[in-house]
């Protein structure tokens, strides 16, 4: 009998230590399922994160483009100025003589450098005159000088002059139209995007 009863008490010592392994294992594996889902990500906030990642990464591509067509359309524009005007088509000829001059750049809305907006008088071979203030054509440098011009026409209700002295590159034009015309094409698109983006009423 005493030996049963020793023997029923060892497997029970037995079974009670593999109960207290196991608890003990089992214990260990909540504990590391509780530190992994403590470090893991939350899906909500690693989505939030992505957009902002997106949003910004969108916002400094627009911005590349802009600065790029902005670029791009100033060079065409700073051809188109280059180019100057045809003097043996003028149909009025004259002399300008400059009085003053206020300069404009190194960034404008004719491209780039500087150019100067300037008052002139201009004598007319017909023994008219014009007082008048001229855009791109005269600089400082023209100051208290003589200078043969002639009257090829108007635009925007200014007259268009040509300078005898100035060379004309009318292909400089050409070039001038097809990049500032390059460089508007995605300004263009991205005005037609914000509008079709913005809300209806």
């Amino acid at each position: 009998m005493g030996d049963s009863a020793e023997r029923k008490a060892k497997q029970r010592a037995a079974v009670e230590a593999v109960k207290a392994k196991i608890e003990a294992a089992r214990a260990e594996i909540e504990h590391e399922q509780a530190e992994m889902e403590a470090s893991a990500p939350d899906p909500e906030t690693s989505v939030v994160d992505r957009r902002k990642g997106s949003t910004l990464r969108d916002v400094t591509v627009l911005a590349l483009i802009l600065v790029l067509s902005f670029l791009v359309m100033g060079s065409g524009f700073t051809l188109l100025r280059s180019a100057g005007r045809d003097f043996s088509a003028s149909e009025r000829l004259g002399w300008a003589s400059v009085t003053a001059c206020a300069e404009h750049g190194p960034i404008s809305t004719k491209g780039f450098g500087y150019w100067g907006t300037c008052r002139i008088v201009i004598r007319w071979d017909d023994g008219t005159t014009d007082r008048l203030v001229n855009d791109a054509d005269f600089s400082d440098a023209d100051i208290g000088r003589e200078i043969r011009i002639g009257y090829v026409g108007e635009h925007r209700y200014q007259l268009e002059l040509a300078r005898e002295d100035a060379p004309y590159r009318p292909w400089l034009t050409w070039i001038g139209v097809v990049v500032a015309l390059v460089g508007g094409i995605p300004l263009f698109i991205i005005g037609v995007l914000i509008t079709l983006a913005l809300p209806r009423r």
